[in-house]
């Protein structure tokens, strides 16, 4: 079995497109993030254990830029919604500003909070 995930999954309300860094397409849309690493829904499949240069941008309030992330795919499946695969990847490398970015996002966007 792998890596199981140590931290509480955020569930956002506004699913980012994130793109590939490489090509420039859409490599699906982003379902939730943690510090740790992030889950999309595409309908891209993912080879397990790949690398992956990914980038979104960030809304107005954060400043508009894009925020690049490295991830390592560790699961696709197929999605309740016909068509669609969710993949699930852990952070590679981050820096302390894309943690605090990524808590940032997580702060402003995440929905069900208690």
């Amino acid at each position: 079995m792998g890596k199981e995930r140590s931290l509480e999954r955020k569930n956002l309300f506004y699913y980012f497109e994130v793109l590939d860094r490489n090509t420039n397409e859409t490599a699906g849309r982003l379902v939730d993030i943690t510090t740790e690493g992030l889950m999309l829904i595409s309908e891209k499949e993912f080879r397990k254990d790949e690398v992956f240069q990914f980038k979104m941008q960030l809304p107005e309030d954060l400043g508009n830029k894009y925020f690049n992330l490295d991830a390592k795919s560790m699961w696709c499946r197929p999605a309740k919604n016909k068509g669609f695969l969710d993949a699930g990847f852990s952070l590679v490398n981050a820096s302390k500003v894309d943690i605090e970015t990524i808590e940032t996002l997580t702060r402003w966007f995440k929905f069900g909070v208690n």
